[in-house]
């Protein structure tokens, strides 16, 4: 593949958003795009409620209206990691919309000369960040604009071949899109499954007992970071488990710190064991859940993950699954209350919660069922790295990295 490689300036139109205040937000108008809206390469407006007035969006603030077609990006605050999933394209359906800071927009000059399909694929390259990267300061975070993009160049080469990897590329994300699906919709129905076989644990429509969690566990407890920080983690040892591990019903391997025996005696009190469900308890984080993996063990904690075990009148997968229902919002609700600045959930916190507990033989069902989905689950997902594995590759391979 013959290629030139041009400056974004000569190829593109780009466009970051005005800075407006606070004191122009309103309630009704026209919405203002916000750094939050831009998830996953998908584009939901319903996450946030700011607008500005008509008035100011069709006058001063005119020529920062999206139109159908336009690529919108996230610039600031974004984790380099995370950057492929802040770029999309606004659609008629999005409309009225209006930049804000910390977004930017891009159409094509020419054409003829770019595609502007392709152009969104070399946003997601190695190529990109690394230019970008060079010409900002900081840190893992992305922060810039357009006088960073004016700096960079990308290789272009015929339009039809432009067009071709694009569609190649659409496909490859197709399939990556559907397989989420279905990892989606399994989610759901195990969501389903606990709401059809408990109802609604807020309300606790089926009248289950109530008992307080710490008579119903052996431990609840948190850990600490050793001494050093990160800096004194191993490349390998014993897991330190920290709260960016802990998703819903997921645990992420990236990032798993390591300690060694000497720091981990430290934490002789926060030792996890097979089936412990793991929750966040500082944070942005907060109220995030999961069971420890048996493949993560021997592993401790540190002070952003509290330790739940339950005892023998407890299922594991049925706490767990409890705490990702709309049960969470009882939980977040406690972690926000006090007007504290930090959300924070304390082992009393933890302690005092009341839980609706069905038989042990029910939630032992449950578990069964839940680990059938689960099942099949962890075979969706492992087709998924593979589609994402092979999505990188046709990426690094269309544009010569």
């Amino acid at each position: 593949m013959k290629s030139n490689w041009k400056n974004l300036q000569d190829l593109l139109f780009f466009q970051e958003g005005p800075g407006v205040r606070k004191n122009q937000f309103k309630h009704t108008g026209v919405k203002l795009l916000n750094v939050g809206n831009i998830n996953d390469k998908k584009l939901n407006l319903d996450t946030t409620s700011i607008f500005i007035s008509e008035e100011e969006a069709f006058g001063k603030y005119s020529h920062f209206l999206v139109e159908d077609g336009d690529l919108l990006i996230c610039c600031s605050g974004i984790v380099v990691d995370n950057f492929h999933n802040k770029i999309v394209f606004a659609e008629e359906k999005h409309l009225p919309l209006c930049l804000n800071t910390s977004t930017m927009r891009f159409r094509t000059l020419n054409e003829d000369i770019l595609n502007i399909k392709y152009f969104y694929y070399f946003l997601m390259t190695r190529l990109f960040k690394e230019q970008l990267q060079k010409l900002i300061t900081g840190s893992a975070q992305l922060n810039f604009g357009p006088s960073h993009i004016k700096k960079i160049f990308m290789p272009i080469v015929k339009l039809e071949e432009q067009k071709q990897i694009a569609k190649t590329l659409d496909k490859a994300q197709e399939l990556i899109d559907l397989r989420k699906e279905s990892i989606a919709k399994l989610d759901e129905l195990a969501k389903s499954m606990f709401i059809d076989m408990f109802g609604d644990p807020v309300s606790n429509e089926k009248g289950w007992d109530i008992e307080k969690l710490d008579d119903i566990t052996t431990k609840i407890g948190s850990g600490s970071t050793p001494k050093g920080g990160k800096d004194s983690y191993k490349s390998e040892g014993i897991s330190l488990i920290r709260s960016l591990n802990i998703h819903d019903n997921k645990f992420k391997y990236k990032d798993l710190a390591f300690i060694d025996d000497v720091q981990a005696k430290g934490l002789s009190n926060v030792i996890v064991e097979k089936n412990d469900v793991l929750l966040n308890i500082t944070g942005a984080s907060v109220c995030r859940c999961a069971i420890v993996p048996e493949d993560v063990l021997p592993a401790r904690v540190n002070q952003h993950v509290a330790i739940i075990r339950t005892d023998e009148n407890v299922n594991s997968k049925y706490l767990m699954h409890l705490f990702i229902s709309n049960y969470k919002d009882k939980l977040m609700h406690i972690a926000t209350a006090g007007g504290a600045t930090r959300e924070a959930l304390t082992k009393e916190n933890i302690q005092n919660l009341e839980i609706p507990l069905p038989s042990i033989d029910l939630q032992n069902k449950f578990a069964q069922i839940i680990e059938k989905i689960e099942e099949q689950k962890s075979l969706y997902e492992q087709e998924l790295e593979k589609l994402e594995d092979n999505f990188q590759a046709l990426l690094q391979q269309s544009f010569g990295e």
